[in-house]
């Protein structure tokens, strides 16, 4: 974070000083701040936590910003908590003297703006992949799963999916804190966060992009692509809510859909219509026929799909497999031209 932060920071630092540690349940507080009111969330996020107390205080409009002091917990309630600080439109910001770490990184990815110090958010592997007391097959089909939604709400958020590579080289007992260029490089932080402050500074610089060569915990953009069509794979294969905020987030705007220059917004609506259509659907793309390059600062992704949809409203079955041809933007994190046949319907 800039210098020229420091002393605002250390003013909401005395804000919330006589909260002491992070509750043992989550607890929504509401405070002050130089007249301003932000919500401080505290303690663990557990999956049965009702988020009502965090709709009434939001609702009522007078918070600009919320703050964590949360070891983690859920990755799904944790997920529901951002998407909800995101359509409340409110900012969030972390200070080091309290813990937002493991699952409660992904609720502070909801804010519509965010900042944060240095060593302030904290990742590691359990928050994505605590399958210990699962058997083998489940603990896979969990994982596959819980990355993709994920990677999904990621984008959604405007976070380079890359902060998961990063996240899954370290255990719970060896929590990764994020340097300052870490949060800009993954997009953790926005460059809006100067808005929230209460002084005139610089705007700090826009971060920059991901670098092409793999570096050590972060992906390459091939080794990217390939992530986000196993994504898009198994989101798809989801419930239609899951599938539905993948979609939302994956395409650019405009987009080249088999041929034609189209909005996002009516790509959604005809995958929507799909999704509506066909509410069990399982696709999978083969492994041997996946191919993907990248060059010139776009990917292109092209694989056989194997697909599965049932309607039990409608009592009918559709199977086949297909030919997908994706470009996918590596900057941005969406797809920029879709294409493909139907090879073998049955």
């Amino acid at each position: 974070m800039a210098w020229a932060w420091k002393g605002w920071f250390a003013a909401f630092g005395a804000a919330v000083a006589t909260a002491g540690h992070a509750q043992a349940a989550m607890t929504f507080d509401e405070r002050e701040l130089d007249g301003g009111t932000f919500i401080y969330i505290s303690g663990q996020i557990e999956f049965t936590d009702s988020l009502a107390p965090f709709e009434l205080l939001a609702s009522q409009g007078r918070a600009r910003f919320v703050t964590f002091d949360s070891p983690g917990g859920s990755p799904y309630k944790a997920m529901d908590l951002g998407r909800l600080i995101r359509r409340y439109g409110l900012a969030t910001v972390q200070i080091r003297s309290t813990e937002c770490a493991s699952a409660c990184a992904l609720a502070f990815l909801g804010g519509s703006t965010r900042a944060a110090m240095a060593g302030s958010i904290g990742v590691h592997r359990s928050s994505f992949s605590d399958t210990s007391s699962m058997p083998v097959d489940d603990a896979v089909s969990s994982v596959q799963l819980l990355t993709a939604d994920i990677i999904a709400y990621m984008n959604e958020m405007g976070v380079d999916p890359s902060l998961l590579q990063l996240a899954l080289q370290y255990g719970s007992d060896d929590i990764r804190y994020l340097s300052s260029s870490e949060m800009q490089r993954y997009r953790v932080v926005t460059d809006e966060d100067d808005r929230l402050a209460a002084q005139s500074s610089p705007r700090p610089a826009r971060p920059q992009q991901i670098p092409t060569a793999i570096a050590p915990g972060v992906l390459g953009d091939e080794e990217r692509a390939r992530a986000f069509l196993d994504a898009s794979m198994l989101t798809w294969s989801s419930d239609n809510g899951r599938a539905m905020a993948f979609v939302s987030a994956a395409y650019a705007n405009p987009v080249t859909f088999y041929g034609k220059s189209r909005s996002r917004s009516s790509v959604i609506a005809e995958k929507r219509k799909f999704a509506e259509r066909w509410p069990t659907r399982r696709y999978a793309a083969r492994p041997g026929s996946i191919d993907i390059h990248c060059a010139e600062g776009l990917c292109s992704i092209s694989a056989l799909v194997d697909w599965y949809a049932h309607s039990d409203q409608r009592g009918k079955t559709s199977t086949g497999v297909a030919e997908l041809e994706l470009i996918w933007d590596p900057a941005i994190g969406q797809i920029v031209s879709e294409d493909g046949r139907v090879l073998k319907p049955r």
